[in-house]
């Protein structure tokens, strides 16, 4: 049985504060406990401290002791220990378990602790007797507190640091903010850090199957992905501050927007860096080119698609300069477009008669010298057959049975057109398209190399009314009645099982995403 503490009177001024208290106490708690030591005379419980010089340092108590200065106490019981750094910080966190831990102090603290004896947080975690979970959510919150300082600090003097706003964050959120693109993060944070508006902005408009599978799975995957081209756009410096969530959606469907405008544009060596000087002067909302409209017509004059790459008309200072003159001369902004030809002709002799887009010049260009023969010559629309060509091998291809990207894309050239409706994008016309077609060719692998019996268990184990486990036996006897159908009734029963499936689990992440803060 170990022996008694030996409880001493030190004087108040003789102890001090650590540094990594990761205890709070509020305002109104702290004022209740100063009203309790002022009518006991004394603290309720002894101050643990450890020798430090001439004086002590605070292992646990540092709320009472402070409430023994702000009532005037000149002495207070101490309980005395021998610790080091290691076993202080490990005394701190444990003693106070049943109090507030602030999340930031409290993952510095751990990460003190890692320091001082070099450990992993799973040989921390055992050493102090807590799982790895507890470290490793508290950590994050220590990191996130360390880049959102040195984003004030970058911000000099026009931004006032809290760390009270990453505190108040739930672990999901602050995840989030450590694993996304720093400028992303940050605005993301201004926005009031709401996750939902970070799926929606990196998703608005797109293929949504996948991502809400990656959103549930946190920031690694696909929408860490789409916010770091975002940043490596280039256009995050135009984008005013948002300052709420829809704010902060708007503000990403503005950028997923003007990408993809664009990239309309980067064909047959032309990038987004020799747009970018120019389409800069929209993007930055520049009088009068603040529309699509009036900076696509502007480039239309601008851009000569006959070069390859296709040349520039007016250098960006030339181009900058007659954007600046309609900036100054607001009433004149309705002779923007014929200030900009004009100037073209003094320049060049001539004035450039583009009467079609160029874009889509550059984009029937560039499927005529580059794309397939099997995709020149089907009777697609030109965006038709651009999107057919660029169309990517979508990973659920990679599941049997293995089928070729190219000939899939032949069936559907062969069509000679593509059936979409007003809501649908060309891009995802085409994958659409191209998906039913592997999903014909699973169906004929599945009924060419799986027996009846393989199929009937399978479908049997999806029902939504089993548990794999605790119904076995009503499996197996649906599993046997089923096998009195025909190869092809089971292949299709097969098929509307594994969408059930997909639908339980979409349903189940789903729920568990509108519960998320």
């Amino acid at each position: 049985m170990p022996a008694a503490a030996t409880i001493e009177f030190l004087p108040t001024e003789r102890l001090s504060a650590n540094d990594y208290n990761p205890n709070h106490m509020n305002d109104e708690a702290f004022a209740e406990l100063v009203a309790e030591v002022r009518h006991l005379g004394r603290l309720p419980k002894p101050v643990v401290v450890r020798p430090n010089g001439d004086g002590y340092v605070i292992v646990d108590g540092e709320h009472g002791w402070r409430a023994a200065q702000e009532t005037g106490l000149t002495d207070v019981p101490c309980e005395v220990i021998d610790a080091d750094d290691f076993e202080a910080m490990r005394q701190t966190y444990k003693r106070n378990q049943h109090g507030t831990h602030d999340p930031v102090r409290l993952g510095r603290m751990f990460q003190q602790m890692k320091a001082t004896r070099q450990l992993s947080q799973r040989k921390l975690a055992e050493e102090i007797g807590v799982s790895e979970g507890t470290i490793r959510n508290a950590v994050v919150y220590a990191e996130a507190a360390t880049l959102r300082n040195r984003y004030a600090q970058a911000q000099e003097d026009t931004f006032e640091t809290d760390e009270g706003e990453i505190t108040r964050l739930s672990v999901r959120q602050v995840r989030h903010y450590v694993h996304l693109p720093r400028a992303i993060a940050n605005l993301w944070l201004n926005a009031g850090a709401d996750v939902r508006a970070l799926w929606e902005g990196a998703y608005s408009g797109a293929q949504t199957d996948s991502s809400v599978e990656a959103s549930e799975q946190g920031m690694p995957g696909l929408v860490d992905e789409r916010y770091e081209a975002f940043e490596d756009s280039g256009l995050i410096v135009f984008l005013p501050t948002p300052r709420s969530p829809s704010g902060f959606v708007s503000a990403m469907k503005r950028l997923t927007g003007w990408m993809r405008w664009e990239s309309g544009y980067c064909r047959r060596g032309l990038t987004v860096s020799d747009l970018r000087p120019y389409t800069q002067h929209c993007f930055g909302e520049a009088w009068p080119v603040r529309t699509t409209w009036l900076m696509e017509s502007a480039l239309n004059a601008l851009i000569d698609p006959s070069t390859t790459p296709p040349a520039f008309r007016l250098t960006p200072d030339e181009f900058a300069h007659t954007v600046a003159q309609s900036e100054t001369e607001r009433e004149a902004a309705g002779d923007f477009q014929p200030r900009l030809r004009l100037q073209i002709c003094e320049k060049t002799g001539q004035l450039p008669q583009d009467p079609e887009s160029v874009k889509g010049r550059l984009l029937e260009q560039e499927i005529q010298d580059d794309a397939p023969s099997y995709i020149r010559d089907s009777g697609l629309e030109s965006d038709e057959k651009y999107a057919l060509w660029k169309a990517p091998e979508t990973a659920r291809w990679n599941e049997e049975p293995a089928i070729s990207i190219a000939d899939a894309k032949r069936a559907l050239a062969k069509r000679g057109r593509i059936d979409r409706d007003k809501k649908e994008s060309v891009r995802d016309a085409v994958q659409r398209h191209l998906d039913a077609y592997w999903r014909e060719a699973r169906l004929r692998h599945i009924l060419e190399s799986s027996t009846s019996a393989e199929l009937a268990r399978t479908i049997a184990e999806r029902m939504p009314l089993y548990d794999t486990d605790r119904d076995a036996d009503a499996i197996a006897a649906l599993a046997e009645k089923l096998t009195t159908l025909t190869k092809e009734e089971l292949v299709c029963l097969h098929q509307y099982s594994e969408r059930l499936e997909h639908e339980k689990i979409m349903a189940a992440m789903l729920k568990s995403f509108r519960r998320s803060p």
